[in-house]
């Protein structure tokens, strides 16, 4: 059995291949992630999971934040500074409010969110 310093190991590593391998991604697809892969954990967990790892990410200088206008062949990439990134990553009120386990299907088994 993993701990949970192991779990969430496994999980950043998951959050850098993903980024690695299907660059760009959107910053809400960590948040998705640990959504529907931490199921067991509380939302507030999820959440500060999801935050701690993109800033981990971002001070070791693995990933970079852009701010973009259009998707994706005609976006202007703006990057964004360290001190921006992080703040709009703390301050992310587009995440919490709608965000719910995924729903519970006849035999009680949660289910993916769509």
């Amino acid at each position: 059995m993993l701990t949970a310093e192991e779990r969430y190991r496994q999980y950043r590593l998951g959050i850098l291949a993903q980024a690695c391998d299907e660059a760009p991604i959107g910053i809400w697809e960590p948040y998705w992630w640990a959504n529907n892969v931490l199921r067991d954990l509380s939302i507030e967990d999820r959440l500060k999971w999801a935050e701690r790892a993109m800033l981990e990410l971002m001070a070791e200088g693995l990933v970079q934040f852009y701010r973009s206008r259009g998707w994706p062949s005609s976006a202007r990439w703006h990057p964004l500074s360290s001190d921006a990134a992080a703040a709009f990553i703390r301050a992310d009120a587009s995440v919490a409010p709608g965000w719910s386990p995924p729903a519970k299907d006849a035999k009680g088994d949660p289910g993916t969110r769509e």
